[in-house]
């Protein structure tokens, strides 16, 4: 490798970094897919006694293997019976013991959704009439040691599709689409190092998940028992496709015969990139074998997209570097160095290189890497359509609706890799319509002048050779640096991949967001009294409704009641639906299961009873989605 190539790929990796680090500070801490849609107690629900259980209902179903619920008091003493009930359902409790009396308290999960991403949370009530403790340093996640293992996490997964997508790719490429030129050797070479970067991440990904999901940090991660469990329950095939895979392309690197090598690299390549697609989002759309199947097409596209791309790179590297030795020293200087054009091989074709002169053997050398390019540039269209269909695709059954493309942060992500692969498909277009043709043309402007020197015996190279030979090294440093600037802007697509993957879709992102949460001024003999309404969530079906009473401090106010709720949706000519708030604990009163439906925006009409012969009405518009 050249200093001059070391060089500029150094800056290349420094991009990349750059790139990444901003990815990866954007999007900071990656959310998981399962979402907490409905809790009994609520979160910063005052209850006047305590309940005998605790129960959380989440988006999809979980599992409890590697932590479950805890519930501890102020003081971080657990108060839960232990065994968390409903694992591999959407709605887990825990009993709680006896007697725990007035105090605050935290329910703290941790679990697996079922796309094998660990998620943890934590949800706060209190019971009796005193002040709200603080339990900031209880919440679930609240040390920042976690935070290194969510960052391990997300360079393992990029470490992960990167090595597996690049090593599929590069096999391929090294079998279908090069010409056996002596880069051989070096494209072997890297896939042999993609293929164990790509182990190591799958390896570093499963080391992650031992540790978030059961919180216990590294001790996790050295526990035989826990690292079992995420192996064989979490990710289990996929592990082991993506390791299978990969070890079948590093085999096919060391059999002899072309067939194969050729069947080796393609069905481990295809092995290795289709263990993406058995965990993650696809397997719990609500189009499931839709959204598998374009998952399936989408990261094969990509892996050949991404390792022709740094199969290209290396061979137009090699390539430069041997015409321009040939232009500048002759052909003899760069025979020893390309035998395959002494032989009238792969790339030369039938030219006997040290009995030409210096521009009609570079020419040659640049008519082969001709050939190479023109194959890829036909692999990268049908790699780029399919990426741009399949990906559309996902988009849409994942995002569930255009406000969630800009509304949470899985849509921003989206639209970060939408804006990079069009840079990606403008570079790949001007290579395709530009470079490659200016190069053909002028090996064609030399083969004609060829033809025409040999049926009159002239003297080979002429002007011709010499001016299209300058031309073309042109096209061909501008095609390398074009293509260089292409595998990088991929691997940056990569790097937002390995947040996306970890970031919940649109679908259930919006649930997280579908709470009203409304405060309106109430007129009661303490001035600054607030009226608080909170419907979770703010979709038609059973919800719950809170209605809380507050002073001008922000302290619980007690009225004397009753409350009467009374829902109308005058589109539909509905209600009024009239219902009575029991009370649960002093100033806040609920409703629960109460049918709001169809969709549409609700009417909802709070009416206080302030003294005997005094009450308020608040009226609040609420949407229901």
């Amino acid at each position: 490798m050249s200093t001059l190539f070391g060089r500029r790929l150094a800056r290349g990796l420094l991009a990349v970094g750059l790139g990444l680090g901003l990815v990866a500070a954007w999007t900071g801490t990656a959310s998981a897919h399962a979402v907490v849609e409905s809790s009994s107690p609520s979160d910063g629900q005052r209850l006047v006694t305590a309940p005998s259980q605790v129960s959380l209902l989440f988006s999809e179903p979980v599992t409890t293997d590697l932590g479950g619920l805890r519930v501890l008091n102020a003081s971080g003493e657990r108060v839960d019976a232990g065994e968390t009930n409903g694992s591999g359902s959407s709605t887990l409790s825990v009993g709680l013991r006896s007697g725990i009396g007035d105090n605050t308290y935290v329910i703290s999960y941790r679990v697996v959704s079922a796309d094998s991403h660990p998620i943890k949370g934590s949800i706060v009530f209190t019971v009796g009439t005193g002040a709200t403790a603080d339990v900031r340093s209880l919440l679930a996640g609240g040390a920042g040691g976690e935070k290194s293992f969510e960052v391990l996490g997300w360079l393992s997964r990029f470490a992960a599709y990167a090595g597996a997508l690049t090593a599929a790719g590069l096999a391929f490429f090294l079998f279908f689409i090069h010409d056996g030129g002596p880069e051989a050797a070096r494209l072997a070479r890297f896939t042999r190092i993609a293929a164990f970067v790509g182990v190591a991440g799958g390896l570093g990904t499963a080391a992650a998940q031992a540790a978030l999901a059961t919180g216990r940090g590294w001790s996790g991660v050295f526990d035989l028992g826990v690292l079992q469990t995420v192996l064989t329950q979490n990710l289990d095939w996929a592990t082991a496709m993506l390791i299978g895979g990969l070890a079948v392309v590093l085999l096919s690197l060391e059999v002899a015969g072309s067939t194969a090598r050729r069947g080796l690299a393609f069905y481990g390549g295809l092995a290795a990139v289709l263990s993406f697609v058995l965990s993650g989002h696809p397997d719990e759309a609500s189009n499931r074998w839709l959204a598998i199947l374009t998952d399936a097409v989408h990261v094969s596209a990509a892996a050949l997209w991404l390792g022709g791309l740094v199969g290209l790179l290396v061979v137009l590297v090699s390539r430069e570097r041997l015409v321009h030795e040939i232009a500048d020293a002759g052909a003899d200087a760069a025979a020893d160095d390309y035998d395959g054009i002494r032989s009238g091989g792969p790339v030369g074709g039938n030219v006997a290189l040290l009995e030409v002169t210096a521009p009609t053997a570079a020419l040659e050398a640049v008519r082969g890497t001709a050939t190479i390019v023109s194959r890829f540039s036909t692999l990268a269209v049908v790699s780029v359509l399919a990426l741009w269909t399949a990906g559309a695709t996902l988009a849409w059954i994942e995002l569930g609706s255009r406000e969630a493309l800009t509304g949470t942060t899985y849509g921003r992500l989206i639209l970060t890799k939408i804006g990079i692969v069009l840079v990606i498909a403008v570079a790949a277009a001007y290579n395709r319509f530009r470079l490659v043709p200016t190069i053909n043309e002028q090996l064609e402007l030399a083969a004609a002048e060829d033809d025409d020197e040999n049926a009159t015996e002239a003297a080979p190279d002429g002007p011709v050779a010499g001016q299209a030979l300058t031309v073309a090294r042109t096209a061909l440093r501008h095609l390398r640096t074009s293509v260089a600037l292409e595998a990088v802007a991929v691997v940056i697509v990569l790097g937002v991949t390995a947040a996306l993957v970890n970031t919940p879709p649109g679908t259930s992102a919006s649930a997280t967001v579908a709470v009203i949460d409304q405060t309106q001024p109430i007129i009661t003999g303490t001035p600054g009294t607030t009226l608080k309404l909170v419907v979770a969530p703010a979709k038609d079906g059973l919800r719950t409704l809170h209605i809380s009473y507050y002073d001008a401090d922000g302290h619980p106010f007690a009225v004397s009641g009753p409350v009467t709720v009374e829902l109308s949706l005058a589109a539909d000519q509905i209600g009024p639906i009239k219902r009575d708030a029991p009370s649960a604990g002093s100033g806040h009163f609920v409703i629960e299961s109460i049918l709001i439906t169809p969709p549409g925006t609700w009417q909802i009409d709070v009416v206080t009873r302030i003294g005997d012969f005094d009450q308020q009405r608040n009226t609040f518009t609420v949407p229901i989605t």
